[in-house]
């Protein structure tokens, strides 16, 4: 009787043992269908469950937005990546990064400026040849920095832009300007858009206030999101006003 005792005891701790957050080897099923008074009760097993389930879809959660945050800063060697509604902070930190590159001056003047124009090798005065074109293969000192510089820009837009973005201005690939263009004209919209939204950003301000059982904080954080949009739309309000409307929301 002892050693049948011992063996259940044995058994229960084989399977506290055997069951961690995410293994799999005691199912939701099985915990429901143990019946001696040490095991869980049908209720308790689906608990269990339901809180395995919470975690793990939290945690899942929590490494899709971390995954998303680090693809939008980029790193030393990574452009940023664009996210829909994020262009303005995307087009900040591109910059950055391409600042930051042993070409940055170069890659930059392409993308404002457009490719480099064709370089020839002129011929010897008082001779038949033509004008040759020199390929990129030939060229040297800047004139090599600045077609590199082209390429780069368009390569390190392509790494930042994901399929469904690159889709629409897949037609505009001649050169980085004319992807970053095409890039921005998309993003931005027209001018009528932009006056649309500037409409509403000037309306939100106006009609903003605190929302049932949310925190001084919280509301606060939303009142400088607002006002952050209305920079980016040149609108500038003295800090008194600021102050007077916060105020009053209170």
């Amino acid at each position: 009787m002892q050693t049948s005792n011992s063996r259940d005891q044995l058994e229960t701790q084989s399977f506290s043992l055997r069951d961690p957050l995410f293994t799999q080897t005691s199912s939701c099923a099985s915990l429901a269908k143990r019946k001696p008074s040490f095991a869980p009760t049908t209720t308790s097993a689906n608990l269990i469950c339901a809180t395995k389930r919470k975690v793990f879809h939290t945690w899942i959660f929590l490494f899709r937005m971390t995954s998303r945050e680090a693809l939008a800063i980029g790193t030393d060697t990574k452009p940023p990546v664009l996210f829909r509604g994020e262009y303005e902070q995307w087009k900040d930190r591109f910059l950055n990064f391409i600042e930051r590159q042993d070409l940055g001056h170069y890659i930059r003047l392409s993308l404002e400026e457009g490719l480099m124009e064709t370089k020839y090798r002129e011929p010897t005065a008082g001779t038949d040849e033509q004008r040759v074109e020199i390929l990129y293969e030939d060229l040297v000192g800047k004139d090599k920095d600045r077609a590199n510089g082209d390429r780069l820009a368009k390569s390190y837009i392509l790494q930042g832009i994901p399929n469904k973005i690159y889709v629409k201005i897949d037609s505009y690939k001649a050169s980085g300007k004319e992807m970053w263009d095409q890039l921005e004209k998309m993003m931005l919209g027209s001018k009528v858009g932009n006056q649309f939204k500037l409409s509403n950003c000037l309306n939100s301000y106006e009609e903003f206030k605190g929302r049932s059982g949310e925190t001084l904080e919280r509301t606060y954080d939303r009142f400088v999101t607002l006002l952050n949009e209305l920079s980016k739309n040149k609108v500038i309000k003295s800090q008194i006003d600021l102050n007077v409307k916060f105020l009053s929301i209170l």
